[in-house]
C-alpha cells in the first residue's frame, strides 16, 4: 500500500467513525442523567470539503471520500457528488 492509498483510507475512518463517536460520547453523558434527549448538544461532524476555497476541490473530495450517490454541503448549499452526465 502506497503512502496516497494509506492517507485515503485514514481519511476514510476518520469520516465514518466521527459521527459514530461523538454520538456514542453523547449517549454515554447523558445515560442515567434524566436529561432529556432533545436538550442534549450534538456536534455536527467536520468533513474535509467543508474548508476548500473552490467547488471544484470541495467536488472532488467528495466525489473520492462518499463516491457518486452523496449528497454533500459546501459553504450552506447542499450539492450532488454526481456529474451532469449522471443526472
Amino acid at each position: 500500500m502506497n503512502k496516497r492509498e494509506t492517507i485515503f483510507i485514514n481519511l476514510l475512518l476518520v469520516l465514518y467513525m466521527t459521527p459514530l463517536i461523538l454520538s456514542l460520547y453523547n449517549y454515554v453523558n447523558t445515560e442515567g442523567t434524566g436529561q432529556d434527549i432533545e436538550h442534549v448538544h450534538v456536534i455536527e461532524p467536520w468533513y474535509i470539503w467543508e474548508d476548500q476555497e473552490c467547488f471544484h476541490a470541495a467536488f472532488k473530495l467528495a466525489r473520492e471520500l462518499q463516491g457518486p450517490d452523496y449528497i454533500f454541503t459546501w459553504k450552506g448549499n447542499d450539492y450532488t457528488t454526481k456529474y451532469k452526465e449522471e443526472l
